[in-house]
């Protein structure tokens, strides 16, 4: 099992595509589970504009299923939470 988490926020270079390129071609010639969360959607996968993104979308819509997460950032809620802390603490 490889799970590959947040695709898309990884530093972009021809090194870390050919990479990710290599290890998806690998997990479907061994037929492998994959498992990959993104922020990229399902649409922009499926109309890629560029040859190598187009090639590597498809791959991986071949390996996995997409389930789209509609719950709400997490992160906003948590910046919520200690922006209202820090008013009553200090006052503000």
């Amino acid at each position: 099992m490889l799970i590959i988490d947040e695709y898309g926020t990884e530093r972009r270079s021809d090194y870390a595509f050919s990479i990710i390129e290599q290890v998806i071609d690998e997990r479907a010639k061994r037929k492998k589970p994959l498992i990959m969360t993104t922020n990229t959607s399902y649409q922009e996968m499926k109309n890629a504009s560029d040859v190598q993104h187009c090639r590597l979308f498809s791959r991986i819509l071949e390996l996995t299923v997409a389930v789209k997460s509609v719950n709400a950032d997490k992160r906003k809620k948590v910046h919520a939470q200690n922006m209202a802390w820090a008013k009553e603490y200090f006052g503000l």
